[in-house]
Formats: C-alpha cells, structure tokens, sequence
C-alpha cells in the first residue's frame, strides 16, 4: 500500500509471509498471500484459525503477512464506504473520487515498541541457576523458589516468560533484575502478584515498576525498597547508555524529543511504586514518566503519562495516528470547510470538538490547525492530566471539560432543538467554554452551553463499543467527522452503516447494494482510512476514518 504521510521504520519490510491471521474473535481468517488485492465485497468468510498473543513466541519475520491480512480483512469490511461503485457518492469539493479510497498503511516497529507492560508473577519451586539469576556462571547458585512472569490466558496461567521482545528494550533488559531482587528479600517477594512497567523511549526517558501485592505493605516495605531501588537506577542508566549509546536526542533511531529539564528527568529516571489494598507508596520522586512525540512536521510534543492512568501502550503508532489527524486537518478538514457559505476566504480557522479526548494526546498537536478546542473526558485523572499537557506544551485555545460524552451529546442536542432558528458564534462559544470548560468537577453535560453551531469539525475516539446512539446523532450533524477507532469491527463500521449493514458485510452476505443506511454513510463520504497497527501479533488493529459530508 501507499501510505500517506506513513513513516518508515527500519526493519518493518521484507518480511516472510504466514498463512492466516484472525482479526478478531468472531472475525474471519484471511489468507495474507495476495492480501495487497482488491477486497471482494461479501466474500466468503474463510475458515477460522488459531491467533497468536502477546504470551506466544514471536517470530519477527511474519510481522508483514500479519499485518497485511489484517488489512486485507478491514478493505473486505469496509468495501462499500471505499469502492465508489458501491454507493452513490456526490463529490466533495477537494476531494478526488475519481479512485476508490485506499488504505493508508501504518506499521509499527516490529520489536520493542511497548511502553507498557503487565504482568503477573507466581513463585515456584526450583533450582536457581545461573542463567535463571543472571549471575556469572562462576559464582555459586542455590536450590530455592523463584518468580516467572506469566499472563492469563483463558482463565489460566501461561508458562514462564523468560523474554518478552515487545517490550521496550529497556523494560525488556530490566524484567529479570526487578525478579531478582524480589527473590532475595521476603519483604519484596512475600505476597507479590504481578509487576507493570511503565516506560519512555531515549537516553533521558523514565521508568515506573510498579509491585502489586495481595498482603497490606507498609513502611517496612518501603525501607526494603530503597536499596533495590538505587540498584535498578544504577542499571537503568547503563541499560539506556548501551541502548541509545550517549545521544542526546531521545527515542527510537532518533525520532524522539528534546532532553527538557536535567531534574525533571532525573527524578523520573527509575521509581518503584507499591501497591495493595487502600495503599500507594512511591519509593522515588514520581510516579510518572515523560514521553515525547515526535511529528513529522518537526513539533516536539511532551507529554506526562501517570502510571495507572490510559496512555497509549505503543508510542510509535501514536506519533502516526497524530501526524495522520493532523495531516487532515491541514488538507481534508479545509478543503471540505472552504466551499461553505461560514468559511469564506476571510473566514477565522475552524473550530474542533473533540469528545473522548484521554490526557490531551490528539488535542496537544491538533490545536495549533483551529481557532478554538472544546475537549470533553470522563475520566477526571485524565482531564487533570490533559490540562497539564496542554499548559507543558504552551496550547492556549483549548477547555477540557469533565463530563461523560453521551451527557455533553445530549444537552447540545436539546439546546440545538430549543433554539433552532438561532446559531451562537464562536464568540458567544468561547466565552460559555471559558465558564464551563475548565470546571474542576464533573458535569452531567444538561448545564452546557455549548452550541453544534459553534463548531466546524468533530473528533472522536471512543471506548471499543463505538458512538451511543445520541452522539453519533450530534457526530453526524458536523461537516467533518474525524474517528478514531480501536475496534473497527463493533465501533466505527456499525457507526458508519448501521448494525444490520455491519453484521451482513461482517457475515460475508452483502450482496453489493444496500437500499439505505443508517450511520454516517447516510449523510457522509468516508474520503480517508488509515490502518494502524498498535498491537502486532494480536488480533487487534486501530483505524482511522474522516467522513465529509455530501454536497
């Protein structure tokens, strides 16, 4: 595929193709040789195979084919909103249909590209060898019990994980030491359950270990702490030392961000956070991490990552997903605004709602293309840490508000119905969001004040489920819709054709025609599609998709 604005990433080509990989799990397998051809609207569904997880061996070489079937899977299911003979489509100004859409292709490095890893631990009886403890094999080992990583599947245990090559190389060399010194003192071992690690790329990026504990802890544990704690940030600077070998420029091959502050990354370097049941103690100077981003227009975007909070687990895919979203909103979003009778030549920049909007990712980078930002968050840990990352970034024009979406949705909708022959400017919207959007407690969304008419452009990224009936009626009351989804499956195809049109592309008995529908593809073109791979060796992809609205 040609990927537009896609980056290249060393070592994601020339890959030895499998033979099947399923998408999801009631997801049909497709064949990956020959998956780079047109997809066959409603083909027959082929035989379901077995799908690797993140606890399988990974072979590095299939990362390619798996890819590619993924994709050949998500071209099937989407075939009538991206091959124009499907529907009847009326040309958007700017917009060449002359083509059907074609994917634009995303890959993710096809090693250590997590930043965040879980897992649980389990104790067993054996002999501790030198290669179980890393030791030199000179040195003396003893019989005794020792911690595995594991993680469950289908309810159970999986085997030992003695390597875990998707994982950042720095978390990946740590794993075994952090197990080690949990071995060596009861204090550390007794009652341990699982161990995450928390992570940013680059020779100044930061570590959280964070020990989860199935006793109480408390200020003996702590005391235990220290030592290993000293000892894994000792290892730690040598780890990154080895890996980015001195450079300055943090990240992978040197796409990431700038050193920042020497204190502030110092105090992020290695901490250990322990927990249990009604407690929290951080053995450091923080429980977070700094991560940059690196565009492709050469903006630098720091963000801080709070351990336990969402942050997206494969910071790669995030750089493209934002440099996508931004690359729309340069082109598509404009283009498809220019012809309307609000944006004339004199008209200000458009304007962006933006509900699901996390800690700020997307709004950090996507501020600069509007006037003004409304973000909208359930979680008040992330609304709290989305104000943060837009002050650290210096983004001025843009309120995060702390309501549930579907509420937000609502109340705009009812305001839209009780004052139809009136439209608010962005004037009279900026001034209610300054009152509203920056409210420390959450809202319900009936109180707002804000107006569908105040806005040009819409931005979701919801939860795998998709858009709730309320707001994919405001969604779809935009110009311009951009989604972002992470399960297009269930989320953005059902929004996009309905449920009924979903399950029949989904069950291979689309005939070719749909006689109506019943989501955006009512109202909307679907002119972009992008694929991107956040989790390789899973079942799992994320999309993203702008719809403009028909002329």
């Amino acid at each position: 595929f040609t990927s537009r604005g896609s980056r290249d990433v060393a070592g994601c080509s020339g890959f030895v193709p499998i033979e099947s990989l399923t998408m999801t799990g009631d997801a049909s397998s497709t064949v990956a040789e020959g998956a780079r051809g047109g997809p066959v609207p409603g083909g027959e569904r082929p035989a379901q195979e077995e799908v690797p997880e993140y606890h399988d061996p990974v072979d590095a070489s299939t990362y390619s084919a798996a890819l590619d079937a993924k994709v050949a899977e998500l071209e099937r299911l989407f075939s009538p909103l991206t091959q124009q003979a499907s529907i009847p489509i009326l040309n958007a100004k700017g917009v060449d249909r002359s083509v059907s859409v074609r994917p634009e292709v995303f890959p993710s490095p096809p090693l250590n590209f997590r930043s965040r890893c879980r897992f649980q631990v389990m104790w067993e009886d054996g002999l501790v060898t030198a290669e179980s403890t890393g030791i030199s094999p000179g040195e003396s080992v003893d019989p005794g019990r020792r911690l595995s990583y594991r993680m469950w599947n289908k309810g159970k245990p999986t085997a030992p994980i003695t390597e875990f090559p998707m994982a950042l190389r720095e978390i990946e060399e740590l794993m075994p030491a952090v197990l080690r010194e949990a071995e060596a003192d009861p204090e550390l071992g007794n009652g341990l359950q699982a161990i995450h690690f928390l992570a940013s790329r680059g020779i100044h990026g930061g570590m959280v270990v964070t020990m989860v504990y199935g006793r109480p802890i408390d200020e003996a544990w702590k005391m235990a702490a220290e030592g290993p704690r000293a000892r894994l940030k000792a290892a730690m600077g040598d780890i990154r030392e080895r890996i980015y070998g001195g450079d300055d420029d943090d990240g992978f091959d040197g796409l990431a961000g700038p050193r920042g502050d020497d204190e502030e990354f110092d105090a992020t370097t290695l901490n250990i956070l322990g927990r249990s049941r009604g407690t929290q103690i951080v053995v450091g100077d923080a429980c977070h991490v700094f991560e940059t981003l690196t565009l492709r227009d050469g903006r630098r975007l720091s963000y801080r990552q709070v351990e336990g909070a969402f942050s997206n687990p494969n910071s790669f895919m995030a750089e493209s997903t934002l440099d996508w979203l931004c690359d729309c909103a340069a082109t598509i979003v404009r283009e498809a605004l220019s012809g309307t009778t609000e944006h004339s030549a004199e008209a200000a920049p458009p304007s962006l709602l933006e509900l699901y909007s996390g800690n700020g990712n997307h709004t950090v980078g996507l501020a600069k293309y509007f006037d003004s930002v409304a973000t909208v968050e359930l979680s008040g840990v992330l609304c709290e840490a989305a104000r943060g990352n837009l002050a650290r970034n210096g983004v001025e024009n843009a309120k995060v508000l702390h309501s549930p979406s579907e509420s937000v949705a609502r109340g705009m909708l009812r305001r839209k119905k009780r004052h139809e022959e009136g439209r608010v400017g962005k004037a009279a919207m900026a001034a209610t969001a300054t009152g509203a959007g920056d409210g420390s407690k959450r809202g319900d969304g009936s109180g707002m004040d804000f107006d569908i008419n105040a806005y040009d452009v819409v931005l979701v990224d919801p939860p795998r489920a998709g858009l709730d009936p309320d707001t994919l009626d405001l969604v779809s009351r935009f110009d311009v819709v951009l989604y972002i989804s992470c399960d297009p499956r269930k989320g953005l195809l059902e929004n996009a054709v309905g449920p009924h049109a979903a399950r029949a592309l989904d069950t291979g008995e689309f005939e070719g025609e749909f006689k109506g529908w019943s989501g955006l593809a009512r109202t909307h073109d679907l002119v972009r599609f992008a694929v991107f791979d956040h989790f390789p060796y899973t079942r799992h992809i994320e999309c993203g998709a702008c719809f403009v609205r028909r002329r």
